[in-house]
């Protein structure tokens, strides 16, 4: 089964240019390092204790900043599915990253980590089972969804 990711969007707020742009993105102002090579979350805790990352001194927040960026980077592959959802405006989207991860500090403030994604059509968010839904609760910007939930977003969103 193909691995599904959830990214988040900023509540509907980057809905638009990660759909017309065709990409998922995330990244922090302070974590300019380019990611394109680093093979461990360790690895990318240096780059970003090295960057004088504002959440440095405190290990946990690191740790969790850290584990977002390795899933971006290495954990998600190409042709896995991503998913993101805009709650406002009762929309969602499933596609498929067509490329490996890039590096670009001038895409979107903030958001210079992202993979190439090929979007599938929009669908009502309200069109997923509570189960699913209570899937997205996670507190991350990018992690994997169960493989209930993909199924699910397979079969509401075929070819997506």
């Amino acid at each position: 089964m193909t691995t599904t990711w959830m990214t988040r969007c900023e509540n509907g707020k980057l809905w638009d240019e990660f759909r017309e742009g065709g990409f998922i993105a995330t990244g922090d102002i302070e974590m300019q390092p380019d990611l394109t090579g680093v093979s461990s979350k360790d690895e990318i805790k240096s780059l970003m204790r090295q960057a004088k990352h504002s959440r440095a001194a405190n290990l946990r927040k690191l740790g969790y900043a850290a584990g977002v960026m390795y899933r971006m980077a290495i954990g998600i592959s190409v042709g896995d599915r991503v998913f993101t959802y805009d709650r406002k405006n009762n929309r969602c989207c499933c596609g498929t990253v067509t490329r490996a991860y890039r590096f670009d500090p001038h895409r979107i403030a903030g958001k210079q980590h992202y993979r190439p994604v090929k979007w599938g059509r929009a669908f009502p968010l309200d069109a997923l089972s509570t189960e699913a839904r209570s899937s997205f609760r996670a507190q991350a910007s990018v992690f994997r969804l169960p493989d209930a939930t993909g199924t699910e977003l397979q079969r509401l969103a075929p070819g997506n």
